[in-house]
């Protein structure tokens, strides 16, 4: 059982960035600056004018066809074994990927094809063959054909109303043709019929979490969970569906397992039901023998001593999972180690310390077993070998920006650098960056086919000859990490430094423009040099030469200056860039910045969109449906991906959607499929293809089908969801 759970991590990465909202929002508003734009026909725009574009009330859908998924499917989170087709199913946020259980044949990759999931971390394999994925809208299901279904999750089946039955966390196969689902406070079951039965495991008030349910090979069904006592502690609670369909409980102080904290439970093929403890200085496992009316503290000969003495020699961390061989002894698994019985009688034990966390792990009747890893699928024999297995994959699921090279997409990850193919080949860079991959902030790519890309520590360019060069402070770079990168029409290469979202961000980072200039000679910019402040966001390289850096308003315009930057003024309102409350002002900072074949500038902000024409006058499209199609207020940070095609329809990635406009400015629809995921960045091939840096799901790539008509102002408030092939 995974003991972190994902609604944690959100809720931290949600006040980290609700942390630099409100610092922003106690600064003035800012506009951007652009450096070296040479000299144009004069114009006269209108300061604090602009023309508004109505606010619809429902949108089309972006068709798309050929959606190609590049993901990291050796992040895996957890593992079933299918003994009846010798294979070995893992999941993690890079998808779904079957293996050989013999570790003797290429793994076949079966990430999620349309069927988008939402953080699905665990998966079941059923007696028919089919593979069974929650996730917090419904269920996924691979046939054993390979095709994907999608079944909503069954909402209106509720046990005296108290289930929740459109969050799945956990999923296990009984031996009556049955799948399990288990939510935070309750289960549901689908028949081998797909008939659907719920349960309720107790009071709703008291289950703070539920696990895995353990499917035994008599026909019951077990789940251990935590409660809250009266006095709000935590305390264990295990209840089984024996297989005529009666429930029983071991919930209360005398049959319940004595732990504070349940990490896991596993049943033997004798019916004896384990437990062990999540947290303790050493393991911490008890037993209800078959038929018996407690749970008792169970006896490992000297697991306690062998314990200490690894613990000693390094941190191994807590036991948190548990499983039991074919003899009926169990074996034990910390986050960095995995604990062997080494005689029939469980009296001695050996500790094999990894090199790498373990999130979940399974055995075999052969005496081998698998363990699932942040890093690929580990194998360990019968005979104690171990083995990793890793599929081509990106370095992370989560990636930070894109670029177009003449070998293909180049992709930042959290992990590293990587390409794509225009063949679907990844290859990977991560080496060149860190001994185990380090975040990448920015990839760019030049005119000659060299690539430069911003890490926390340092700017790095790849030469034709695949030849790595670093530039850090002693350069005469800012010393702070480098965020958002630009190339500009004469080859230099621009980078802001100090990014409020580039990895690394020390407390006091101050913010700069690195410049290196076509003579390899850095330069640095500041508030001596025209910038506003210390705090940018954006920047772009313009087809005219000059370059723009993006703060915390809006632009209009720049003067021809060759030797610093020059504030641009002429918005199109401050109340529209900024909304005065009694409290702050809360800035609406510019995110992206993108110039499409007229020359006219488009800026992505956190308020909507805004498009400068090159004549000097302001088009707004405002915060509505568009641009916040699904929101997720667990996971979205702001939209920042823009980019424009060759046609002028604008693409701007949101926290649940891609939304696209025609060139005169009304909606060509909105791609819903994402389910929440943050578009972080977007670019266009050569051949049309559109290709989206997902902040929690790796690289999507399509092709738009047609632009349908423009829709009507009047219509249902809501957009009908449309889900693929619904069982």
């Amino acid at each position: 059982m995974r003991r972190t759970t994902l609604l944690t991590a959100l809720l931290l990465v949600a006040a980290a960035i609700a942390s630099i909202h409100r610092a922003y929002a106690a600064t003035d508003l800012y506009f951007p600056v652009a450096y070296g734009r040479p000299p144009r026909a004069p114009s006269t725009p209108v300061p604090g004018t602009a023309t508004r574009t109505p606010h619809p009330t429902a949108y089309p859908t972006l068709h798309v066809a050929d959606v190609r998924y590049f993901t990291n499917p050796n992040d895996i989170d957890a593992l079933a074994i299918d003994e009846r087709r010798d294979a070995v199913w893992t999941i993690g946020n890079g998808g779904s990927v079957r293996w050989s259980a013999a570790g003797s044949e290429a793994p076949e990759p079966a990430v999620f094809n349309e069927h988008e999931r939402r953080f699905a971390d665990d998966l079941a394999v059923s007696d028919d063959g089919s593979l069974w994925v929650p996730d917090w809208n419904g269920v996924h299901r691979r046939t054993p054909a390979g095709a994907w279904t999608w079944l909503p999750s069954p909402e209106r089946l509720r046990y005296d109303g108290a289930f929740g039955g459109d969050d799945f966390e956990r999923v296990a196969a009984d031996h009556d043709g049955g799948v399990w689902f288990a939510s935070r406070d309750g289960a549901m079951r689908r028949k081998a019929g797909r008939a659907w039965e719920p349960a309720r495991l107790g009071d709703p008030e008291r289950i703070a979490e539920v696990g895995d349910p353990v499917a035994a090979s008599n026909g019951d069904v077990w789940f251990g969970f935590m409660l809250r006592t009266d006095t709000g502690r935590m305390t264990a609670g295990v209840v089984v569906r024996r297989a005529d369909g009666r429930w029983e409980s071991f919930t209360d102080g005398s049959s319940a397992p004595q732990f504070a904290l349940l990490g896991d439970i596993a049943v033997g093929p004798d019916g004896t039901v384990w437990a062990v403890g999540q947290f303790g200085i050493e393991p911490e496992v008890e037993r209800l023998r078959p038929n018996g009316a407690a749970f008792e503290q169970a006896v490992l000969g000297d697991l306690g001593a062998t314990w200490r003495a690894a613990d000693a020699n390094g941190d191994i961390g807590n036991v948190e999972s548990i499983a039991v061989d074919a003899a009926g002894r169990p074996w034990l698994a910390s986050m960095r180690a995995l604990v062997v019985p080494q005689d029939p009688d469980a009296r001695t034990w050996r500790v094999e310390v990894m090199d790498d966390e373990i999130r979940d792990f399974a055995l075999r009747p052969d005496g081998s077993a698998w363990l699932s890893t942040p890093r690929g699928l580990v194998h360990r024999s019968a005979a104690g070998r171990y083995t990793t297995f890793m599929v081509p994959g990106l370095p992370s699921e989560r990636v930070r920006a894109l670029a177009l090279g003449s070998g293909g997409v180049w992709v930042a990850t959290d992990g590293g650098i990587a390409t794509i193919s225009a063949s679907g080949r990844i290859e990977t860079y991560a080496h060149e960056v860190g001994a185990t991959g380090s975040p990448v902030n920015d990839v760019a790519a030049a005119a000659d086919g060299s690539v430069w890309l911003s890490t926390a520590r340092d700017i790095g360019h790849r030469d034709l000859q695949g030849r790595w060069s670093w530039f850090t402070a002693r350069e005469g770079l800012i010393d702070a990490p480098a965020g958002p990168l630009a190339i500009d029409r004469d080859g230099g290469v621009w980078c802001i430094a100090g990014h409020p979202r580039a990895e690394g961000q020390p407390a006091d980072a101050q913010y700069g423009v690195n410049q290196r200039q076509p003579d390899g000679r850095w330069r640095t910019f500041g508030t001596a040099d025209g910038l506003p402040n210390l705090r940018g966001r954006s920047i772009l390289a313009r087809r005219d030469g000059s370059v723009w850096v993006g703060f915390d308003a809006a632009t209009a315009d720049s003067e021809p200056a060759r030797d610093r930057f020059n504030l641009v003024r002429n918005a199109p309102s401050a109340a529209w860039f900024g909304v005065q409350t009694p409290a702050a002002v809360q800035s609406q900072a510019i995110v992206a910045m993108a110039e499409d074949s007229g020359g006219a500038l488009w800026l992505l902000t956190q308020k909507g969109l805004a498009r400068l024409a090159a004549d000097g006058t302001w088009r707004t499209y405002e915060d509505e449906p568009a641009w916040r199609l699904r929101p997720s207020t667990e996971n979205s940070t702001t939209e920042t991906a823009l980019v424009v095609d060759d046609g002028g329809n604008v693409y701007t990635g949101t926290g649940g959607a891609l939304a696209r406009i025609r060139p005169d400015g009304t909606r060509a629809g909105a791609w819903s499929w994402l389910n929440g995921n943050d578009v972080t960045d977007a670019v266009i091939g050569p051949d049309g293809r559109v290709w989206l840096a997902l902040a929690f799901g790796g690289v999507r790539s399509f092709r738009a089908v047609g632009l349908p008509p423009p829709i009507a102002l009047v219509a249902p408030a809501e957009q009908p969801v449309q889900h693929p092939a619904h069982e």
